[in-house]
């Protein structure tokens, strides 16, 4: 058959995925309320507020099981994002219309994933936006 490049990949981008999450669920950079002093998130939506911009948050679902320290990080993000006004989160981290056929690994969608989760989002875009 021919050669697929991208699948070929594949592996060899799981794996930094993997290594790249050692450092990105460290204890110390899954404590948000250490973090987002140091971040641009208030100056982002600061910003946003003072220009009447409404800003949009948008988290995807993970395949497989999603580490403790995402899962309380990602539960203190959304308590944060809560209490500002013109600030919306759209999760889909638990959304049961994104399969497991939308993958190509954890993180990554595949052609069909891209398409059909690109009508799903526009539907909760349009909600938000009052469209």
């Amino acid at each position: 058959g021919q050669f697929d490049g991208a699948a070929a990949l594949l592996p060899a981008l799981n794996q930094m995925m993997e290594d790249a999450a050692e450092t990105l669920y460290a204890p110390e950079e899954m404590n948000f309320q250490k973090q987002v002093d140091e971040s641009f998130l208030p100056y982002m939506i600061q910003l946003a507020q003072e220009n009447d911009i409404n800003l949009i948050f948008v988290r995807t679902k993970i395949l497989g099981p999603e580490p403790l320290e995402l899962t309380d990080y990602a539960g203190s993000l959304d308590s944060y994002l809560l209490q500002q006004e013109h600030v919306f989160l759209v999760d889909f981290s638990r959304d049961p219309r994104i399969t497991n056929e939308f993958q190509i690994d954890s993180l990554h969608m595949n052609e069909f994933g891209r398409r059909e989760f690109t009508k799903i989002l526009a539907n909760e875009l349009r909600s938000i936006l009052g469209e």
